[in-house]
Protein backbone atom coordinates (compact mmCIF):
# COMPACT_ATOMS: atom_id res chain seq x y z
CA UNK A 1 0.00 0.00 0.00
CA UNK A 2 2.89 2.32 0.82
CA UNK A 3 4.43 1.67 -2.59
CA UNK A 4 1.21 2.48 -4.43
CA UNK A 5 0.80 5.71 -2.46
CA UNK A 6 4.06 7.13 -3.81
CA UNK A 7 3.83 7.19 -7.63
CA UNK A 8 7.56 7.78 -8.17
CA UNK A 9 8.48 4.77 -6.03
CA UNK A 10 5.83 2.67 -7.77
CA UNK A 11 7.18 3.55 -11.22
CA UNK A 12 10.77 2.85 -10.12
CA UNK A 13 9.90 -0.59 -8.68
CA UNK A 14 7.58 -1.74 -11.43
CA UNK A 15 9.02 -0.99 -14.84
CA UNK A 16 11.82 1.35 -13.79
CA UNK A 17 15.41 0.95 -12.63
CA UNK A 18 14.39 -1.04 -9.52
CA UNK A 19 12.25 -3.51 -11.46
CA UNK A 20 14.26 -6.46 -10.09
CA UNK A 21 13.25 -5.44 -6.55
CA UNK A 22 9.61 -4.98 -7.57
CA UNK A 23 9.57 -8.47 -9.09
CA UNK A 24 11.00 -9.90 -5.87
CA UNK A 25 8.30 -8.13 -3.82
CA UNK A 26 5.57 -9.61 -6.04
CA UNK A 27 7.02 -13.13 -5.81
CA UNK A 28 7.40 -13.03 -2.02
CA UNK A 29 3.90 -11.60 -1.67
CA UNK A 30 2.45 -14.35 -3.86
CA UNK A 31 3.99 -16.99 -1.59
CA UNK A 32 2.72 -15.44 1.65
CA UNK A 33 -0.80 -16.92 1.58
CA UNK A 34 0.21 -20.51 0.72
CA UNK A 35 2.97 -20.44 3.35
CA UNK A 36 0.65 -19.15 6.08
CA UNK A 37 -1.91 -21.80 5.08
CA UNK A 38 0.76 -24.50 5.46
CA UNK A 39 1.70 -23.15 8.88
CA UNK A 40 -1.96 -23.21 9.90
CA UNK A 41 -2.30 -26.78 8.59
CA UNK A 42 0.77 -27.79 10.60
CA UNK A 43 -0.75 -26.24 13.70
CA UNK A 44 -4.02 -28.08 13.10
CA UNK A 45 -2.11 -31.34 12.69
CA UNK A 46 -0.32 -30.73 15.98
CA UNK A 47 -3.69 -29.94 17.56
CA UNK A 48 -5.12 -33.23 16.27
CA UNK A 49 -2.18 -35.22 17.62
CA UNK A 50 -2.14 -33.47 21.01
CA UNK A 51 -4.99 -34.64 23.25
CA UNK A 52 -5.89 -31.95 25.81
CA UNK A 53 -7.14 -32.80 29.29
CA UNK A 54 -10.85 -32.43 30.04
CA UNK A 55 -10.32 -29.09 31.82
CA UNK A 56 -8.16 -27.73 29.03
CA UNK A 57 -10.73 -28.88 26.47
CA UNK A 58 -13.49 -26.92 28.25
CA UNK A 59 -11.27 -23.85 28.49
CA UNK A 60 -10.47 -24.07 24.78
CA UNK A 61 -14.17 -24.27 23.94
CA UNK A 62 -14.88 -21.17 26.04
CA UNK A 63 -11.98 -19.32 24.44
CA UNK A 64 -13.14 -20.30 20.94
CA UNK A 65 -16.68 -19.15 21.74
CA UNK A 66 -15.31 -15.87 23.11
CA UNK A 67 -13.25 -15.28 19.96
CA UNK A 68 -16.22 -16.05 17.71
CA UNK A 69 -18.60 -13.81 19.63
CA UNK A 70 -16.19 -10.89 20.04
CA UNK A 71 -14.59 -10.96 16.60
CA UNK A 72 -17.49 -12.09 14.44
CA UNK A 73 -20.56 -10.72 16.20
CA UNK A 74 -19.71 -7.81 18.49
CA UNK A 75 -17.17 -6.11 16.22
CA UNK A 76 -19.42 -6.08 13.12
CA UNK A 77 -22.37 -4.89 15.19
CA UNK A 78 -20.28 -2.01 16.53
CA UNK A 79 -18.69 -1.10 13.20
CA UNK A 80 -21.83 -1.22 11.02
CA UNK A 81 -23.56 1.81 12.58
CA UNK A 82 -20.29 3.78 12.55
CA UNK A 83 -19.72 2.93 8.88
CA UNK A 84 -23.33 3.82 8.07
CA UNK A 85 -22.99 7.18 9.88
CA UNK A 86 -19.71 7.99 8.11
CA UNK A 87 -21.28 7.18 4.75
CA UNK A 88 -24.36 9.31 5.51
CA UNK A 89 -22.19 12.22 6.67
CA UNK A 90 -20.22 12.14 3.42
CA UNK A 91 -16.92 11.34 5.13
CA UNK A 92 -16.55 8.16 3.07
CA UNK A 93 -16.37 8.74 -0.71
CA UNK A 94 -19.45 7.76 -2.69
CA UNK A 95 -17.80 4.58 -3.99
CA UNK A 96 -20.12 1.57 -3.59
CA UNK A 97 -17.28 -0.96 -3.60
CA UNK A 98 -15.37 0.91 -0.86
CA UNK A 99 -18.50 1.24 1.23
CA UNK A 100 -19.36 -2.43 0.81
CA UNK A 101 -15.85 -3.46 1.85
CA UNK A 102 -16.16 -1.25 4.93
CA UNK A 103 -19.27 -3.20 5.94
CA UNK A 104 -17.77 -6.63 5.20
CA UNK A 105 -14.26 -6.27 6.66
CA UNK A 106 -15.25 -6.26 10.38
CA UNK A 107 -17.14 -9.55 9.87
CA UNK A 108 -14.11 -11.39 8.47
CA UNK A 109 -12.56 -14.18 10.57
CA UNK A 110 -9.28 -13.65 12.44
CA UNK A 111 -6.10 -13.54 10.42
CA UNK A 112 -3.72 -16.46 9.97
CA UNK A 113 -0.89 -13.99 10.50
CA UNK A 114 -1.02 -14.68 14.22
CA UNK A 115 -0.33 -18.37 13.58
CA UNK A 116 2.73 -17.46 11.51
CA UNK A 117 4.02 -15.14 14.24
CA UNK A 118 3.43 -17.77 16.92
CA UNK A 119 5.27 -20.33 14.77
CA UNK A 120 8.35 -18.11 14.94
CA UNK A 121 8.25 -16.90 18.54
CA UNK A 122 6.08 -19.35 20.50
CA UNK A 123 5.82 -22.63 18.55
CA UNK A 124 4.36 -24.56 21.49
CA UNK A 125 1.19 -22.42 21.27
CA UNK A 126 0.53 -22.86 17.54
CA UNK A 127 -1.68 -25.92 18.03
CA UNK A 128 -3.94 -24.15 20.53
CA UNK A 129 -4.20 -21.05 18.34
CA UNK A 130 -4.94 -23.14 15.26
CA UNK A 131 -7.77 -24.85 17.12
CA UNK A 132 -9.40 -21.44 17.61
CA UNK A 133 -9.59 -20.82 13.88
CA UNK A 134 -11.75 -23.83 13.02
CA UNK A 135 -14.90 -22.59 14.80
CA UNK A 136 -14.13 -19.00 13.80
CA UNK A 137 -13.97 -19.85 10.10
CA UNK A 138 -17.10 -22.00 10.33
CA UNK A 139 -19.01 -19.17 12.01
CA UNK A 140 -17.62 -16.68 9.48
CA UNK A 141 -19.73 -18.32 6.78
CA UNK A 142 -22.77 -16.82 8.49
CA UNK A 143 -21.28 -13.52 9.62
CA UNK A 144 -19.68 -12.65 6.30
CA UNK A 145 -22.87 -13.58 4.46
CA UNK A 146 -24.84 -11.36 6.82
CA UNK A 147 -22.37 -8.51 6.40
CA UNK A 148 -22.52 -8.77 2.60
CA UNK A 149 -26.32 -8.76 2.70
CA UNK A 150 -26.46 -5.84 5.13
CA UNK A 151 -23.81 -3.92 3.19
CA UNK A 152 -25.61 -4.42 -0.11
CA UNK A 153 -28.89 -3.27 1.43
CA UNK A 154 -27.30 -0.15 2.91
CA UNK A 155 -25.02 0.73 0.00
CA UNK A 156 -27.63 -0.07 -2.62
CA UNK A 157 -30.40 1.75 -0.78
Amino acid sequence: MFIVAIPTLHRALFGGPLNFLGSAIVKVGAAAIPVSTLVLAGGLHAAAVEVPSAGAHTAQRRLALTVVVARLLVLPLLCAPVTWALCRAGVVPNDPVLRLIMFIEPAMPPSQTAVSIFQLFAPKHVAALSRLYVPAYLAAVLTVSGAVLGGVLVVGG
